[in-house]
């Protein structure tokens, strides 16, 4: 069985949360359960209580009371778990009906697994940017750069869509709570990946099948949000090298930053983007120089 684990802290999420919930309870395979774990408001517990009480799937709904963050409230959720894997999706994603079937189908297909990740595709709330190339989703937490339509292996899962064999999460730890976007060396979904690789010698996956929708708000085009998220991006890829496994190699700079950038300046990425040329350049400059002086300097708020 699959235990599913979403943490949310804010009322502001209430549509999203709704709307996620709604996409499990459609799901084709309902072999899981749903743990919930809300931080900071009491009021958020008792909304999610409410609205997970609609559906009839297994579920629980926990409020962290301890210390408060998203390697923590994630610890927690896996810790209420009971199936053999434990699944994390952001409280903001859309599960594809298919996606508890393809989970289970490639821990089944592949017991050489350790963990499992899959796509997340742009659910634009408000007006649909459609000039902004693939190349950059992984500003807006995004996957269409990742160009495979099979399964292959992959250096690390993708936090708003991923899983684990349940028996060595626990065993390596679980998620570091020195971890986290602005909080430590690398993002928490990163360095649990680089970790459990390296301790158990298992693969992660990329399962195309594993589909989500990430809902893409208007901050994530804004010039503070790309600053801040490029700077960390680069700030991270100088702790990449010593948390790999020996013998692989590590790119500093891989196709998921300045690789796709440069692949974004393409003559037909432009010319399909002629009529958003100087946004395009405006996002491209911002991200190109504040990886750079993320990598040199640290992360920018």
């Amino acid at each position: 069985m699959i235990s599913l684990v979403i943490t949310s802290y804010t009322l502001e999420r209430r549509q999203d949360i709704s709307d996620l919930l709604k996409s499990i309870n459609a799901q084709t395979n309902h072999d899981y359960e749903v743990v919930y774990v809300t931080e900071k408001d009491i009021r958020l517990h008792e909304f999610v209580r409410n609205e997970i009480g609609k559906y009839a799937f297994k579920s629980k709904v926990i409020h962290n009371s301890g210390g408060e963050g998203l390697a923590e409230a994630r610890n927690l959720g896996a810790s209420a778990a009971t199936g053999d894997i434990v699944a994390f999706v952001d409280d903001d994603v859309v599960l594809g009906e298919g996606w508890v079937a393809a989970v289970e189908g490639a821990f089944h297909s592949f017991p050489e697994a350790v963990g499992v990740t899959g796509p997340a595709y742009p659910l634009w709330v408000g007006e649909k940017v459609d000039w902004l190339p693939p190349e950059f989703d992984w500003l807006i937490g995004c996957t269409k750069w990742f160009r495979s339509e099979h399964v292959v292996e992959v250096r690390n899962c993708w936090g708003m869509n991923m899983a684990f064999s349940l028996k060595y999460f626990e065993d390596v730890g679980g998620f570091s709570p020195a971890t986290g976007y602005h909080r430590g060396k690398m993002p928490e979904d990163l360095e649990l990946s680089l970790r459990i690789r390296r301790v158990t010698g298992k693969k992660l996956l990329y399962v195309p099948d594993m589909r989500v929708w990430n809902k893409i708000h208007p901050y994530r085009l804004s010039h503070k949000y790309i600053v801040a998220r490029s700077s960390y991006i680069g700030y991270t890829r100088r702790a990449i090298p010593q948390n790999i496994p020996n013998g692989e190699s590590a790119y500093i700079f891989e196709f998921s930053t300045l690789a796709s950038i440069l692949n974004s300046l393409r003559p037909s990425v432009i010319a399909s983007s002629r009529t958003h040329l100087l946004p395009l350049t405006r996002i491209t400059i911002l991200a190109m120089v504040s990886i750079f002086l993320g990598y040199v300097f640290g992360p920018f708020e």
